[in-house]
């Protein structure tokens, strides 16, 4: 099985970010609901997602950090936390598999229950499926 965090448990990585967001937002005087407003090119999001941002709840895209960083005037502090919260994340061990599967003469799993997720294409998978080649 993949090893995943256990529920409840926050990344340090993920909670440094929020902390160091939330310290750039106070020193600006902003309110969540206005920082919110300048979020998304100027679209905005929800002062909730706000929030889990900084409460370490939720990751946000790379496009919200730069965004972040420029209108609270981090000088890439905040994409540097960032680019270390990228490099801090749990991947399944599965994840690897796809540096490993074009130069691999032979590849096993054993999936009793069902067919393994790297069937690249719906003929693959059909013709895995019917016993056959994907030539057939």
């Amino acid at each position: 099985m993949a090893p995943q965090r256990k529920r409840g448990t926050v990344s340090p990585t993920l909670l440094a970010f929020g902390r160091r967001f939330r310290r750039l937002r106070e020193a600006k005087g902003w309110t969540q609901e206005s920082v919110a407003r300048r979020a998304n090119g100027g679209m905005g999001v929800k002062p909730q997602y706000i929030g889990a941002v900084e409460n370490g709840r939720t990751r946000c895209m790379r496009e919200f950090a730069e965004t972040m960083d420029h209108a609270l005037d981090a000088n890439g502090e905040l994409l540097y936390l960032y680019d270390d919260l990228v490099k801090d994340a749990t991947f399944p061990t599965w994840f690897d598999w796809h540096t490993v599967e074009p130069e691999a003469c032979m590849l096993e799993s054993y999936q009793p229950l069902l067919v393994h997720g790297l069937l690249q294409t719906p003929a693959y998978a059909s013709a895995v499926l019917k016993g056959g080649s994907p030539s057939k």
